[in-house]
């Protein structure tokens, strides 16, 4: 039987979620298409429409390179610009006023869509008596390509501007699917949490959300005013302009854009030291670095629950074959870039740190934990600890440990191995093969999304098989632990965390 809803665009209709007692509704239009004059622009407005919208069918994703991200299963035959569109599951389209869980996608802001088959909210929705959406917005040259900084009449950080656009209407809409417009979280993963770590720092987000959850990723990563400038000025060349005709960059087919995004991302990554598509400090949008706007007390009336996964930099690593080669003068070498004079001394000290607990300290497991170390680990005890020093609200933080037995167990607990616990999707295909399933798989999942829901819904992660859930402060550093065992431990990986911060240079410049 057909669900019928009255949104402030018009009535839309939904369909039955892939569980029992769940309602969905897909592909909705928060904001115009962003094409002819609007491409490069921020959001627009949807247009209303008359009748009843059919809402049974998820939108384009968002245009991307083929083959990328293929693991959660992108649909990418189904991409084009008109991509701004979310999907919402319900337990029902009554006046239940529910939490409600925004779930914001990740894929180093190149790749990805709110249709992948990992983050189908019917679950949650289910088993939480919660409202989750998730939602797509611009990706790589098309939402994140500083374009006025070469002189083009562009918008700042659209990409970032579309996740507010969609927040916005889940503000104005989400009643008539039964969610509490006034209890939001959002949640997301590597660039969905750098993307919630920056919205934290955006002005024009206050008040659209109340709780965050970042899942491997903070918004410590931000581009300024130059390696913005020569973002844009590389993708130029890519695409043949130079700056007196840069407004040419318009009128390019979408398919020029996606392969020109390739390839500045391949020749800048390294260059300049993170991702050449991020979020930008353009003054407006986005007016000052998000920790500091943090530290600051932006967004002190958010509660948020933070935290990574154990062996994040197994993922990145796989594929570099010079990486396999590397032997110990090779790994200092490495990082003399970031950490000239020092590299060596850091090594050592994460060599003996890691020795200590009985770790590998092979140069491939030290390039590793360091890669973890510096992307995401100190990134996120750095917003923790800001947010517990300077908000009212609460801080949590996480630890996942579940190791992939993919490879014969060589990812260990890599990035994005969470996520099937959290959205219970242990029975995709690709899922079950990538985390594994049986019956500890479970109890970890049932856990995982416990504390999520109950944090969703109260501001507190809880489970029923979790113990209490301390608050996280710079003294203390209360972090669960969620593996095969579940536990509170002060300050895990101290002697690291104590070496990074000795060490005394900013990884990020």
């Amino acid at each position: 039987m057909a669900t019928i809803v009255d949104t402030a665009s018009g009535k839309l209709e939904g369909g039955p979620g892939r569980l029992p007692g769940v309602v969905a509704f897909k592909g909705i239009p928060y904001a115009q298409p962003p094409v002819g004059k609007l491409r490069f622009r921020a959001p627009e407005p949807p247009l209303p429409w008359a009748g009843v919208r059919p809402a049974l069918e998820y939108g384009k994703s968002a245009p991307q390179p083929e083959g990328a991200g293929t693991m959660p299963g992108i649909p990418f035959a189904e991409q084009d610009e008109d991509c701004l569109t979310l999907n919402v599951w319900t337990p029902a389209a009554d006046d239940g006023k529910r939490p409600v869980m925004v779930w914001i996608h990740g894929g180093a802001y190149v790749t990805g869509a709110g249709s992948q088959k990992w983050y189908d909210g019917s679950l949650l929705a289910q088993r939480g008596d919660v409202v989750v959406v998730t939602i797509n917005y611009r990706l790589g040259a098309l939402g994140f390509l500083p374009l006025h900084r070469v002189g083009v009449e562009a918008d700042a950080n659209v990409g970032l501007v579309d996740q507010v656009a969609a927040l916005r209407w889940v503000a104005a809409n989400i009643s008539a699917f039964g969610g509490d417009a006034d209890n939001v979280t959002i949640f997301g993963e590597s660039a969905g949490a750098m993307s919630i770590g920056t919205q934290l720092g955006v002005p024009a987000s206050d008040g659209l959300f109340h709780r965050a959850i970042l899942q491997s990723g903070t918004g410590v990563y931000v581009s300024d005013a130059e390696r913005a400038t020569r973002t844009a000025e590389h993708f130029l060349g890519e695409v043949g302009l130079t700056r007196a005709d840069a407004h040419k960059v318009r009128d390019l087919p979408m398919a020029a854009l996606v392969a020109a995004t390739t390839r500045t991302q391949d020749a800048l990554r390294k260059k300049l030291s993170r991702l050449p598509f991020q979020p930008e400090i353009d003054g407006d949008v986005l007016p000052a670095p998000p920790l500091d706007r943090v530290v600051g007390g932006a967004s002190g009336d958010v509660d948020i629950l933070v935290g990574t996964n154990l062996d994040e930099g197994n993922t990145f690593n796989l594929g570099d074959p010079t990486f396999r080669q590397l032997d110990d003068a090779g790994l200092v070498q490495r990082w003399e870039q970031s950490y000239p004079g020092q590299a060596q001394r850091l090594v050592d000290a994460l060599r003996d740190a890691r020795s200590a607990r009985g770790d590998g300290v092979s140069p491939q497991d030290l390039g590793n934990s360091m890669f973890a170390d510096v992307a995401f680990r100190q990134p996120a005890i750095e917003l923790a600890a800001a947010h517990a020093a300077a908000a009212a609200s609460a801080t949590f933080m996480y630890l996942f440990t579940w190791p992939s037995p993919m490879l014969e167990g060589l990812l260990g607990s890599c990035h994005v191995v969470e996520i099937p616990f959290v959205f219970g999707s242990l029975t995709e295909p690709r899922a079950a093969m990538f985390v594994g399933d049986g019956p500890e798989a479970r109890a970890l999942a049932t856990a995982v999304q416990d504390a999520w829901l109950s944090f969703a819904r109260t501001g507190r992660p809880a489970a029923p098989t979790l113990p209490d859930w301390p608050t996280y402060d710079s003294g203390r550093r209360a972090t669960m632990v969620l593996g095969a065992e579940c536990r509170v431990e002060d300050d895990p990986q101290q002697a690291e965390r104590l070496a990074w911060e000795t060490v005394g240079q900013d990884a990020r410049k």
